[in-house]
């Protein structure tokens, strides 16, 4: 159905303000008229001809369209046409809605096309398919043999698990948990974790598993996503591996701490000795 736009500021135009010193009898009716004819016009491009002023059920039609004229809200084409002023500034084009209808209906079929899909791949059991025969109309579902339909499915968890597979899981697990601190529900799905393991791919493998790493170590705060995890990779040099300390250190064995616990001791003794000596 056919409508049409009008501003919410009308009330206070200038030329709603010029036509209601015309007096209130007066402009309720032209007001009537423009209302009216307006819901005409917007099935003929923003006008409308004289011979629909009698049907309008005003007795002053006639002086209202003059009104209307005079202070603007109409425009005479002249032979008994009248046009809204501004009329495609507020509304569509006959183009625009063709455009809009159109597309519509394509959303629609697709709709229906992506419907129809789902329920074929639904009426699949093995070897055999659910068809209903249009004539005669059986009284239930005729089994016949016919290949099975192919059901797509997301291929995206495998290929989650291949890119995973560059990298240790320990650090993958680590680096997802921290990406999903910038979530609301402090969880990453699949879609956006997929996308961020591609874009670490496009990189050498020594430089995404250094940026997973430091991005665990120093930026797991709930404010740097996973953008700057990629640009950690994407800034990578070889020397930055080698630099970097991690900042939780494997602990010592039980011989090593012993040892060190022994160099330690004899260093203190070495500088007493030093001290007695220079006393």
């Amino acid at each position: 159905m056919p409508w049409r736009r009008i501003d919410d500021m009308l009330d206070v135009h200038p030329k709603i303000e010029k036509l209601r010193k015309l007096g209130r009898r007066r402009f309720s009716a032209a007001m009537a008229v423009w209302l009216l004819a307006g819901c005409h016009a917007s099935r003929a491009q923003g006008t409308f001809p004289v011979e629909i002023v009698p049907k309008l059920g005003c007795d002053s039609g006639w002086r209202s369209v003059r009104d209307l004229v005079s202070v603007g809200l109409l425009i005479d084409l002249g032979g008994g046409t009248f046009r809204f002023h501004n009329w495609y500034v507020y509304n569509e084009t006959e183009e625009q809605k063709d455009r809009k209808k159109q597309a519509g209906r394509d959303r629609s079929k697709r709709y229906r096309e992506r419907e129809s899909a789902k329920r074929n791949a639904s009426r699949v059991t093995g070897r055999h398919a659910l068809v209903t025969v249009p004539r005669p109309d059986p009284t239930r579902p005729v089994l016949i043999n016919t290949p099975p339909t192919p059901v797509t499915e997301d291929t995206r968890p495998g290929e989650i698990r291949e890119l995973e597979g560059r990298y240790p899981p320990s650090v993958v697990t680590e680096a997802r948990v921290a990406c999903a601190l910038t979530r609301d529900k402090r969880k990453m799905g699949d879609g956006p974790w997929l996308k961020t393991l591609r874009k670490l791919a496009e990189y050498p493998r020594e430089a995404s598993l250094n940026a997973m790493e430091v991005f665990v170590d120093r930026y797991a705060d709930g404010e740097h996503d996973e953008k700057y995890m990629i640009g950690i990779a994407r800034n990578y040099r070889p020397q930055d591996r080698e630099e970097r300390e991690p900042m939780i250190k494997p602990e010592p064995s039980y011989s090593e701490a012993v040892a060190a616990a022994r160099a330690d001791a004899a260093a203190h003794n070495e500088k007493l000795d030093e001290k007695r000596g220079t006393g």
